[in-house]
């Protein structure tokens, strides 16, 4: 594969990938009545426990502004909650509230049906797959770092 080839490759496979996450969580989401975006912060404070909403917004690549108000209507639906972090009152941290656990269990059994059911040719290479993504992630990262030449 030449490097016109691969980059073609890489903008229409990470946009299929983009696209099919966002079908993925539309309809997991939907089960709970939340949208993708909202059961993308559930699952990744599920993962992550307590975080800054920096933290979040980097974690789910959302904008600050649009985080804010997602939040709200996740604090408003009882699925999380604002604290104060223990080291550092300046700083406010949002956590999953008993029902957002619960939700966010249900969302993960939803996830993990699905992908059980259709990955089994594929077990052997997920280790394979996460880490070329992670490494193809890293790449594209160190790139956007460098100095425009």
């Amino acid at each position: 594969m030449d490097m016109n080839e691969f980059k073609a490759y890489l903008l229409q496979s990470t946009r299929k990938l983009d696209e099919a996450m966002d079908t993925c969580l539309d309809r997991m989401g939907s089960s709970e009545g939340l949208t993708p975006n909202q059961a993308r912060i559930i699952l990744i404070m599920s993962l992550e426990g307590s975080a800054t909403m920096g933290r979040i917004s980097d974690s789910a690549s959302i904008a600050g502004g649009n985080l804010t108000n997602l939040c709200k209507v996740l604090e408003n639906r009882g699925l999380v909650e604002r604290g104060r972090d223990p080291d550092d009152d300046r700083k406010v941290l949002m956590r999953l509230t008993q029902s957002g656990s619960e939700t966010a269990q249900r969302l993960d059994r939803w996830l993990t049906t699905r992908l059980e059911d259709r990955l089994p040719e594929y077990r052997g290479e997920l280790t394979e797959i996460a880490e070329a993504l992670e490494k193809l992630s890293e790449m594209i990262i160190e790139m956007t770092k460098e100095k425009n030449s």
